[in-house]
């Protein structure tokens, strides 16, 4: 590395601080975005954030899901040349979690709360970056864009809208955590919805029907016992062997009659 690029490092290090980050993440986490509604809330945060530090922040609706919002730190040319990516979205919390998901409690020096590290505290960690390049003053050749997406969780579906609204940088960090390695490569998924059909009876009376939900029971025995080795067999060197998650079952419309239907 030469000095040059050393001295702007370290001028930009001068005006990161640990508290705002911090802060910065228990705020985004207090926000319950594993709806819509919550969602909107971190985007607020965030935006509140980003403008208090100068920097203009705008939103791209994503249908039906939420919001994008989208940062940048201009440069002398019109090409972003680093693109921060984070989600704003979380996965449901858990009933089994050991603190309150949406209090960011602190603890023995660990940041508790749904999503901390995935990934709340990536979004915060990259937002301050960009106020501390602004703070320091540092000049860009390319600039550098904040990206905060919605619906990471369920398909990727705000990354999806900047890549069809044309955004493109020459590189991307996306801030997943990975216990600070570089990760290059990535699983890629397919999803399946796998619907069994019976015949519906009174309950009283099972053997003129076909229990769907049975059935299902037995589809997802045969899937555990003959798919999950096969998947096994699929290896990359870098990701592992490939896997799969039957993550819902639905099936039945009342205790008294036989299942006509059901869904995994």
């Amino acid at each position: 590395m030469d000095p040059r690029t050393e001295d702007l490092i370290a001028t930009a290090l001068q005006h990161v601080d640990s508290e705002t980050v911090i802060g910065l993440t228990r705020s985004l986490i207090s926000a319950p975005s594993h709806t819509a509604e919550g969602e909107e809330q971190a985007a607020d945060v965030l935006e509140e954030f980003l403008q208090q530090a100068g920097i203009k922040a705008t939103r791209q609706r994503v249908e039906d899901v939420g919001v994008n919002v989208i940062a940048a730190l201009s440069s002398e040319g019109e090409e972003v040349g680093l693109l921060y990516n984070g989600h704003l979205d979380v996965v449901p919390p858990s009933s089994s979690m050991p603190y309150p998901p949406f209090d960011a409690t602190i603890k023995n020096g660990q940041l508790w709360g749904r999503c901390a590290a995935d990934m709340k505290g990536g979004v915060a960690a990259m937002a301050c970056a960009l106020a501390a390049i602004r703070a320091a003053g540092i000049p860009l050749k390319r600039s550098v864009m904040l990206t905060a997406v919605a619906s990471e969780e369920q398909g990727n579906l705000g990354t999806a809208a900047l890549v069809q609204d044309g955004t493109r940088a020459a590189w991307a960090v996306v801030g997943e955590p990975t216990g600070l390695e570089l990760v290059i490569a990535h699983k890629g998924v397919d999803r399946y919805q796998v619907i069994v059909e019976g015949l519906a009876a009174q309950g009283s009376l099972p053997d003129r029907g076909v229990n769907a939900i049975v059935h299902a029971g037995y589809t997802i025995v045969a899937m555990d016992t003959h798919l999950f080795p096969k998947a096994r067999e699929q290896t990359h060197p870098l990701l592992g062997h490939a896997t799969y998650n039957i993550g819902t079952i639905e099936g039945g419309i009342s205790r008294n009659t036989v299942p006509d239907r059901c869904m995994f």
